[in-house]
């Protein structure tokens, strides 16, 4: 992939300063946020670190909290970010901080991806402007300070689509450690999230259209076969598509496929302006209603994702032409529409439609509408298409800059709802508890990754369940909080019933 439009672009002494200054900015930017969310306070990142932490002790990705529960795999998640993370955990097994080593390299990562995915033909401009719009995104921003897979994904995913393109225009001359690259790196995107296999499909369509058929079957095989030895290699074993996503691709909410279906792909298409526009979304939609103008909130929205999905098609319909230009429209093309029949059957915890299941393809949208724009108005409009980067780059600041002044971690609402910090009373335990000790809590997992000491769980929380877990494992300690999908200020039912027996004892 060549730098030569990068090194042409950096040759101006004012452009060099200009390029320190943004990436000056960018680091402070990611540094200012990247503690913004508790660890565990959205759960799926504790159930990685715990995977994580059990991997780097030869279990395999299992979780394994205490005593009340025999190691298991959660058949949630595959096992590839975790693996990702388990050298870190094995190294400092004592850091949560550390772990976020590998969101924020997936992040960095795409500064190249960016710049490289609208090929050697693309403007510096259009190049510049994608990885702008990107990196400044507070979605990226955000979930790349979180133990989560959704950066990773990102930039393997990415990864493994541009250097597909790559040894297709090499055509011949690809050299089999460039092949050897890609199978690696689709065995790593799928491993991080299934839904990698959009990427892997879109490719084997290309081939299809080449009528390369052998080629087409082989390459989802390989795929297959070391997601398989990644499966044979862990002591616990997991499934080629865990049982947990399988579950959420196909209940549809107990609603009818159809109308489940329908539903996702309306609710996705007008999140589109949540991500590529983010001064839109609940905060803004509030403040509109509010003022009687929620009608016209709603209007822009659609009239927003109207124009983000014909400039899109604009772009596409540009690209098609023409040999190695059209195998990377075509991928793309495929690709997205692969992503997006994924999310349309997706039934997920807490909602089946979320706007973080849109990063992954949120470089792509990008280039795509900022590509339609130019190539549809940059002639006879030449300033139209750089308002419209500065719009994008403007709401990008003006989020980034709500959420520096507002911290997830201390925004509470009015209806009381905010993250819950697991965290509290670590400091307290690892100073008075002595090794071994077991502990009780309401969330056994979201609490041990900081705790690090054994965990029982207190079932429903009455008074009979609890005294029969305390005379059959004997805690020393019994801590009640807020629970994290609750409140950070009260405790819940069961809390309160705890707090009631505690007493009372």
């Amino acid at each position: 992939m060549s730098t030569n439009g990068l090194s042409s672009f950096t040759d101006s002494p004012r452009n060099q300063l200009a390029l320190g200054l943004v990436l000056i900015l960018l680091g402070i930017l990611y540094a200012v946020r990247l503690n913004e969310v508790p660890i565990g306070a959205v759960t799926d990142d504790a159930y990685y670190v715990e995977m994580a932490r059990s991997t780097a002790e030869g279990l395999g990705p299992a979780i394994n909290t205490g005593p009340d529960a025999l190691p298991h795999d959660p058949e949630i998640f595959p096992p590839g970010f975790p693996l990702l993370l388990s050298p870190i955990a094995n190294i400092l097994p004592d850091s949560l901080q550390a772990l976020k080593a590998v969101p924020l390299l997936g992040a960095l990562l795409l500064l190249p991806l960016c710049w490289w995915l609208p090929g050697p033909a693309a403007d510096n401009r259009l190049r510049l402007a994608i990885v702008l719009v990107v990196m400044f995104n507070p979605w990226v921003v955000s979930w790349s300070g979180r133990i989560l897979s959704d950066i990773p994904f990102t930039a393997l995913s990415l990864g493994a689509l541009l250097l597909f393109v790559k040894l297709q225009e090499e055509n011949n001359s690809a050299s089999w450690l460039g092949k050897l690259a890609l199978i690696v790196l689709c065995v790593a995107a799928v491993s991080v999230r299934t839904i990698g296999w959009a990427a892997v499909l879109a490719m084997s369509a290309v081939l299809l259209t080449q009528r390369r058929w052998l080629s087409a079957l082989i390459l989802p095989g390989l795929v297959a076969a070391g997601l398989l030895l990644i499966s044979l290699s862990s002591p616990t074993g997991s499934d080629l598509i865990s049982q947990g996503y399988l579950s959420q691709m196909f209940s549809h909410g107990g609603a009818p496929a159809w109308s489940f279906v329908l539903r996702n792909i309306l609710y996705y298409v007008i999140e589109l302006p949540v991500i590529l526009v983010p001064v839109f979304g609940k905060p803004v939609e509030a403040v509109m209603q509010r003022f009687g103008l929620g009608r016209i909130y709603d209007l822009t929205l659609i009239l927003v994702t109207m124009e983000a999905l014909f400039l899109s098609g604009f772009a596409l319909k540009k690209l098609w032409p023409g040999e190695t230009v059209s195998v990377r429209a075509k991928l793309f093309a495929f690709y997205l529409v692969i992503y997006g029949a994924v999310l349309a059957q997706f039934d997920g915890y807490p909602s089946g439609v979320q706007t973080r299941l849109l990063i992954p393809v949120l470089p792509i949208l990008v280039w795509l509408v900022l590509l339609g724009m130019q190539e549809k108005f940059g002639r006879k409009r030449p300033l139209l298409p750089k308002l419209v980067v500065g719009l994008m780059l403007l709401a990008a600041l003006a989020h980034n800059g709500w959420r520096v002044a507002r911290p997830l971690h201390s925004s509470v609402e009015a209806d009381g709802h905010g993250l819950v910090d697991p965290s509290q009373g670590a400091n307290w335990l690892a100073e008075n508890a002595e090794a071994g000790t077991i502990i009780m809590a309401q969330e056994p997992l979201v609490r041990h990754i900081h705790f690090q000491l054994p965990m029982v769980g207190v079932a429903g929380g009455q008074p009979a369940a609890v005294a029969r877990i305390i005379a059959e494992f004997s805690p020393s300690y019994l801590f009640i909080g807020p629970e994290v999908h609750g409140s950070p200020r009260q405790l819940e039912a069961r809390g309160q019933v705890l707090l009631s027996l505690a007493r009372s004892q």
